[in-house]
């Protein structure tokens, strides 16, 4: 295997790539030299080939199996033993020999005949500090735009807060907020919370938008109702990401029901203008992911973000499109 041919691709829900591989080894190469052509297409199609099947592969299993493959072909030419094996995992793959020109790439990669609006697509591509196998060690990789598969990769990041519950049992209550939120399919989205906690862990009233999570990148209002129960101790609220992406939250209103009117129950921050450095006045947590005011407010000045660590570049550098390295 001589070179690999691009890295890097426009893509919304697939995320294909080009990839064109030089081998010198032919029909009736050694096993050497198909096993060292073997082990150079998984090494670029594990790392660099950004499609959700070579996110979510074995690779430990693949490799066994793959070598297995190449010296038992049994007639069968390299270069489509190769193709069955890793077409699958990378469908937009395509190989050529040393002695062949590459196969033609459209301009940006995607085609041109006005089949796809290109205008809606983003790059995606792998990025490695070091190489992140090692759920333990310091280095990390990353998707762009795309989830990364990581074994690390974090569930939610959460801002919250409390207030007693003892003035308002027996009332309903009702959380507000505005929420916009950039992710890309799959179970990510942006999520308000709330929940009634009552004595010695009894389950009071709880919901969490899971049937509901805002994916749009717009700002709306959200809200959710419930009911205090008459032995509640604490009711806990605030909002989240869960997985990939970014959420912006701004706006926050905790009301109770007072005959036919709403009437607001103080909370500290609720539009993030107390501090422009840190989310004051609210807990945040969640192994993975980034909390800041920004001047990004739906209606005040400020918002808070949510947002991933393996969300958009761990580095600025990508690759061009179709661009050979």
């Amino acid at each position: 295997m001589r070179r690999a041919h691009t890295f890097s691709v426009l893509g919304s829900t697939l995320a294909a790539i080009w990839i064109g591989t030089a081998s010198h080894a032919s029909a009736d190469g050694s096993p050497t030299e198909d096993l060292r052509a073997f082990a150079r297409l998984y090494g670029y199609v594990r790392f660099f080939h950004p499609s959700d099947e070579a996110a979510a592969m074995d690779w430990n299993r693949f490799a066994v199996f793959g070598a297995q493959r190449v010296l038992e072909r049994d007639g069968e030419t390299l270069r489509s033993v190769l193709n069955d094996m890793f077409q699958p995992i990378a469908p937009s793959m395509r190989l050529y020999a040393s002695n062949e020109p590459p196969p033609a790439i459209p301009p940006g990669g995607v085609p041109q005949d006005g089949t796809l609006d290109v205008t809606t697509l983003k790059q995606v591509a792998w990025q490695h500090v070091g190489v992140g196998t090692n759920p333990k060690a310091r280095y990390r990789s990353a998707r762009t735009h795309r989830a990364s598969g990581d074994s690390r990769a974090p569930g939610f990041g959460t801002i919250s807060q409390s207030v007693s519950a003892e003035p308002y049992r027996g009332m309903r209550v009702r959380l507000r907020a505005a929420v916009r939120a950039e992710v890309d399919g799959g179970a990510n989205g942006g999520q308000l919370w709330l929940r009634v906690d009552r004595p010695d862990r009894k389950r009071g009233f709880f919901d969490n938008m899971a049937d509901r999570r805002v994916t749009q990148g717009t700002w709306d209002v959200y809200e959710i109702v419930g009911t205090v129960a008459d032995d509640a101790e604490r009711i806990v609220f605030g909002g989240f990401l869960k997985g990939e992406g970014r959420v912006w939250l701004d706006d926050f209103a905790l009301e109770v029901e007072a005959e036919t009117t709403w009437e607001p129950v103080t909370i500290w921050n609720a539009d993030f203008t107390r501090s422009a450095s840190e989310v004051q006045g609210w807990y945040h947590g969640g192994r993975g992911y980034a909390y800041a005011i920004v001047p990004e407010g739906a209606s005040s000045a400020n918002a808070v973000r949510i947002e991933s660590e393996t969300t958009g570049r761990l580095f600025s550098e990508v690759p061009p499109v179709t661009a050979i390295v």
